[in-house]
């Protein structure tokens, strides 16, 4: 802020914005392996196993999978970054999505939702 025209000068607030965000992308790049999502790989590999293929993306038990992988992979993030708000926001609504997709699930076939389950080891 300048002293005499009590106005404040915009490009110091730039640059030290720019020297923050410079810092924090070297950062990010340092944990980029390590805060990856669900990989393409481990995409094909769930609805492989619990679609029946691996174009079945569409099917109730690959979806509540996939989900469930998220969920845990968010959850991970979560316990370092507790301060974290707007992951936790997307932690509910994926967790609301899931539930949905199991209830689906039990009103159609309880069989395949107890097995799914199960193999998942969502309820204990």
């Amino acid at each position: 802020m300048n002293v005499k025209t009590g106005r404040i000068d915009s490009r110091k607030i730039l640059f030290r914005a720019f020297e923050y965000s410079e810092s924090k992308v070297k950062f990010a790049a340092l944990n980029f392996k390590t805060a990856m999502q669900v990989t393409a790989e481990v995409k094909k590999n769930l609805f492989k196993t619990f679609g029946g293929a691996e174009k079945n993306t569409g099917s109730t038990s690959a979806q509540i999978a996939l989900f469930t992988e998220r969920i845990n992979h968010i959850s991970g993030h979560l316990e370092t970054n507790k301060k974290d708000h707007s992951t936790t926001l997307s932690l509910m609504k994926l967790v609301g999505r899931r539930r949905r997709l199991l209830n689906y699930l039990m009103k159609q076939d309880l069989l395949a939702y107890r097995a799914l389950i199960e193999k998942l080891g969502i309820r204990k």
